[in-house]
């Protein structure tokens, strides 16, 4: 009996060596040749894109013939490869067929032929000739979910029992492959090594991609947080807001170089008639925004007066402009802000008095400069 070696390649990124799972029988594998490539220019694609693959299977024998069980090269192979993401996640096959023959598959019933007084299990093979091929090309988004970005492993896992001989008197039934002991078949699957892309997009729509950077991209530094439009590598870092807002880790975020600048905001509230009463209560859920103020930043553009913070809080919100950081006031009236630098800083907060009229916002504002370690800023309102 003679035995033959399976040489598995992995075309174009990678060169495969012989990896054999689930096998059963004592056998060598069918001289079988498995390769799965992608057949565009990169392997970085952006989200939803072609990713165009081809899988090819091929008797590598230039005189034997291989027998598998019938059926075998009838298969969509494309419906058998794995892709497996970084976190751990495998995405099979949308309309995966159950290709059964053992290991958590059930195992096909085989057939029964009686042969001098008892009854063997037997399993009807066919015959591929040396030199068989199998091609199938792909979009793989047609065939497989890919709904989310990632660094993705792409793998055959092709499952074959095969056999060396076939029973005398019969043109094509082997004895059934199922039996640890047995060195005439071979049962198990043709695995190559794993063929890498990447999914890549710009979920946040900040123009900066995650987890790869396709070659059209005009940056070339990825999205630490591809789910939040204010944190990229063209953002400020936020001194102590426990963020790496700039996507640099070498960019401190927390120091003792800072300035703090306390936030109070109160309602002043004045009766009516000759000798009204007055009283102030602390004014929460205002929102307050920090702008910077130096030369080509958004809010520079504008004179600090009341009857620009409406303009500035519209204009000036978006990230990369200049607005370092908002919030809401607390229970007791406060918001606290961090700034690493000396400069010129504003300070707009916007009260709603109620959220059921449209346009009755106040806008709040003052401008600091030459910061003091510790700033407190006192905004009110009159009532």
């Amino acid at each position: 009996m003679k035995k033959y070696i399976i040489c598995i390649l992995v075309n174009l990124l990678f060169v495969g060596v012989l990896t054999i799972s689930n096998g059963l029988a004592l056998s060598d594998p069918p001289n079988m040749r498995v390769s799965v490539a992608n057949t565009d220019a990169s392997n970085t694609y952006l989200l939803g894109s072609p990713i165009n693959l081809v899988l090819i299977l091929e008797n590598m024998d230039d005189v034997l013939e291989i027998k598998p069980y019938e059926g075998f090269s009838a298969q969509d192979f494309r419906h058998m490869l794995d892709f497996v993401y970084d976190d751990g996640t495998v995405i099979k096959s949308n309309e995966q067929e159950s290709i059964v023959y053992r290991n958590g598959r059930e195992v096909p019933l085989p057939d029964l032929l009686y042969r001098n007084g008892e009854m063997l299990p037997v399993e009807t093979v066919e015959f591929l000739e040396p030199h068989w091929w199998w091609r199938g090309d792909m979009d793989a988004n047609e065939v497989y979910s890919l709904a989310r970005p990632g660094n993705v492993l792409i793998s055959a896992r092709i499952p074959i029992r095969s056999y060396d001989d076939i029973i005398p008197e019969t043109e094509n039934k082997a004895l059934f492959c199922d039996d640890e002991t047995r060195t005439d078949c071979f049962a198990g699957d043709l695995e190559p090594v794993e063929i890498s892309i990447c999914i890549t997009a710009d979920l946040d729509g900040d123009d900066f991609y995650s987890p790869c950077i396709p070659e059209y991209s005009a940056t070339d530094t990825l999205d630490c947080d591809d789910g939040d439009i204010s944190v990229n590598p063209a953002a400020s870092e936020i001194i102590n807001n426990g963020i790496d807002d700039d996507c640099n880790p070498e960019t401190a975020d927390l120091t003792t170089d800072y300035s703090k600048i306390l936030v109070h905001i109160d309602k002043h509230i004045v009766g009516n008639g000759n000798h009204p009463d007055s009283g102030k209560i602390s004014l929460s859920g205002v929102q307050v925004s920090i702008f910077n103020r130096a030369a080509g930043y958004c809010a520079a553009n504008y004179s600090a007066s009341w009857q620009n913070y409406s303009s500035i809080w519209e204009s000036c919100q978006s990230a990369g402009v200049g607005l370092l950081d908002s919030k809401e006031t607390d229970k007791d009236g406060e918001a606290t802000f961090y700034v690493s630098q000396q400069g010129s800083y504003m300070l707009i907060g916007r009260y709603d008095p109620d959220e059921n009229v449209d346009d009755d916002e106040i806008f709040l504002g003052k401008v600091k400069d030459d910061l003091l370690p510790d700033e407190k800023v006192y905004m009110q309102i009159i009532e």
